[in-house]
């Protein structure tokens, strides 16, 4: 074992980076898919950046080239939105369970690196053996019965299995959660589903997220949030639909209150897939610190827009068109331009809200017959010059048109005030 691991990290024998690769993915990168192909495409795609990084010596058996690692228990196959009923805090609670934990960990170390099929064989069927071994003891540890047997029935080697459950400690021997959650959950409306058993299922784990309107991906933001560390990171791009959709409003009031948005990148119009129907977004945040609930974050977000040269890269973009979300919360998130931000803040810094003015906002003018009382500006003069008295009564008037982002434009129009307060001050009519 020695030799190889030696051979490994030897440049003569391969490259750096193989060994590097190697350790990374033993010890440091797992996979979830609900699709048996998803999984071994993973394993494929690792298969492959492991292979790169090896020197061909002809004189060698196999021209030198390692055997690949078994990645049966790094990418797994399973139901991502379904936890396993188990009592709060750790599922190896016990010292016997501890033990035979212990063992389970280095019948896998081993199988990873194992060649032959024999030894592969070997490992699995003891493998098998302990997980049945720890389902018996957590059984007489009352844990539920249906949860102790799914757990002995999950079998990682089973290439066209799917776990009808997803837990961390179990499959991958993680216990206080992972350090980062990358994904691109599927975009599909929950209604879809009405009826269906997964959609009951979704109901009882009980998703702070979860609308019968909305998508199933704002269930996938909460269960990576869920499986995260604290001050874990999780980077998703997903549908933009949440940041305005009335259905994104429990999803928005989730990172408001769950999560410390950092980063939020609106791809807008802009395709990031060829095949893809829907706008979409990356959002990146981290878990927050349950000793500061209600600790308020700040968000760098940015929209990409025409000009986004991909040969510049998103990170020099944001840097270059980055504002600020502050105050998070349910209502619709919104990402303006730099300028439209800029604006808007020294709009907020040295204006007044309207609800703190000393004015009441009811409605507006309702004539009856607006081609008799709204008049332009030739006919008001003209009204005037019969009777000076008219300008008393004729006010300017506004419509909702003639507002803009930043100004009024003034449309030349009066209105005949032939109402009981004839003190008026200019008229917005709607």
């Amino acid at each position: 074992m020695l030799i190889e691991i030696n051979e490994a990290f030897d440049e003569t024998v391969n490259n750096p980076d193989y060994a590097r690769k190697l350790f990374l993915i033993e010890n440091c990168i797992y996979g979830v898919d609900i699709q048996p192909i998803a999984t071994q495409i993973s394993k494929l795609r690792f298969f492959i950046s492991l292979v790169v990084e090896q020197k061909v010596n002809k004189d060698k058996d196999n021209f030198g080239i390692r055997p690949l690692p078994n990645l049966e228990t790094r990418f797994v196959t399973a139901n991502t939105l379904i936890g396993i009923d188990k009592p709060e805090g750790e599922l190896f609670y016990t010292q016997a369970v501890q033990e035979k934990e212990a063992e389970l960990k280095a019948i896998r170390h081993k199988l990873f690196g194992a060649k032959t099929k024999e030894t592969k064989v070997k490992y699995r069927i003891k493998d098998e053996e302990l997980r049945h071994e720890i389902a018996d003891i957590l059984k007489k540890s009352h844990l539920p019965v249906n949860t102790a047997e799914q757990l002995a029935a999950w079998d990682p080697y089973d290439q066209n299995g799917v776990s009808p459950f997803f837990d961390p400690e179990w499959m991958f021997d993680i216990k206080d959660g992972f350090d980062v959650v990358i994904g691109n959950p599927p975009y599909i409306q929950i209604q879809k589903f009405s009826g269906q058993q997964c959609q009951k299922d979704w109901e009882k784990q009980h998703y702070k997220t979860f609308v019968k309107t909305g998508d199933i991906y704002s269930l996938f933001y909460e269960r990576g949030n869920m499986v995260l560390r604290h001050g874990g990171v999780l980077a998703y791009i997903t549908s933009n639909k949440w940041m305005r959709a009335n259905y994104g409003k429990k999803t928005r009031q989730y990172f408001a209150k769950y999560t410390s948005p950092l980063q939020l990148i609106d791809f807008g119009g802009y395709k990031v897939f060829e095949s893809a129907t829907v706008d979409t977004n990356i959002l990146i945040f981290e878990k927050k610190d349950k000793q500061a609930p209600e600790k308020q974050s700040t968000a760098i977000a940015c929209t990409i827009g025409k000009e986004f040269n991909p040969n510049i890269g998103i990170g020099s973009y944001l840097n270059a068109n980055a504002i600020k979300l502050n105050n998070l919360s349910e209502e619709s998130w919104v990402i303006s331009s730099k300028a439209e931000y800029e604006i808007k803040k020294r709009i907020e810094e040295f204006g007044t809200p309207l609800k703190d003015w000393d004015i009441s906002i009811y409605r507006g003018v309702l004539t009856g017959f607006n081609k008799a009382f709204i008049i332009d500006g030739e006919k008001k003069d003209e009204l005037i010059a019969q009777d000076p008295k008219s300008a008393e009564i004729i006010k300017p008037v506004l419509r909702g048109r003639d507002i803009k982002r930043y100004k009024a434009e003034f449309a030349d129009l009066w209105l005949i005030a032939t109402f009981p307060a004839l003190n008026m001050m200019p008229v917005h009519y709607y």
